[in-house]
């Protein structure tokens, strides 16, 4: 009974107690492994915005939402149209991955990154095929929104894979209890490291699609499908041990 109903705290067994601290831990380098890269790839993904698609991004709503806002203001509704379409199909994207993960049960995110892929290879087949912009950016905005139900903790605190706004706001906080002396400075390194995965995935990005128009797509997909397969192989390993 917890002590603010005024009853005795009494002591878990200990099985009680060691089994979260394990989970734990390889939730958060399992997770940490897997989110860097993911970050990564989003941030290659959008440097496609501002390179080759006008300031259209793929996984930045942020942006997206305000020119939705914004563009009507200047008389410039394609750019509204665009803008709006790049939310709704994010946002179907989030909604396909949340519908996928738990049907995945235990595949949840090889399950996810296969889809993620599929849509990537989808958006390089339109851009090859002459589909046009609207097909390029759907799919590929379509990709990054299954992407947000890839990892959703890092060590029990919410990490997002498209955006690192929250991930700044997480770093900042994580700074001020270390000098606070309320928590271990290694708390915020996570969060330090996912904002330069995204920096690092844009600037890698955006120098490809400068150089090689054509290739900065297909190797977003590879990395997805990279991404996929590793994460499949882990789930098969764990499963392999669990019934040894």
């Amino acid at each position: 009974m917890p002590s603010w109903w005024g009853g005795a705290r009494r002591s878990s067994p200990s099985w009680i107690e060691r089994r979260p601290v394990t989970v734990d831990a390889d939730h958060e380098a399992g997770g940490l492994a897997l989110a860097m890269p993911l970050v990564a790839l989003a941030g290659w993904v959008d440097a496609l915005g501002v390179v080759q698609w006008h300031g259209l991004y793929a996984s930045f709503m942020s942006g997206n939402s305000t020119a939705l806002g914004a563009a009507p203001t200047v008389g410039d509704w394609h750019a509204a149209w665009d803008a709006g379409r790049a939310v709704l199909v994010f946002v179907a994207g989030a909604v396909a991955g949340e519908l996928i993960g738990p049907a995945a049960r235990a595949w949840r995110g090889p399950a996810i990154l296969a889809a993620e892929a599929a849509c990537l290879w989808l958006a390089v087949a339109a851009e090859h095929a002459g589909w046009g912009l609207p097909a390029v950016a759907g799919a590929t905005g379509l990709a990054m929104g299954l992407q947000t139900a890839a990892v959703h903790k890092v060590g029990g605190t919410g990490i997002a894979l498209t955006y690192v706004t929250g991930t700044l706001v997480s770093l900042g906080r994580g700074i001020a209890a270390a000098l606070r002396g309320t928590a271990p400075w290694r708390r915020a390194l996570p969060f330090a490291g996912c904002w330069l995965s995204l920096v690092a995935g844009a600037a890698a990005g955006g120098l490809v699609a400068r150089t090689a128009p054509g290739g900065a797509l297909g190797i977003a997909a590879g990395i997805a499908t990279a991404a996929a397969v590793l994460t499949s192989a882990g789930v098969a390993g764990r499963r392999r041990a669990l019934a040894s």
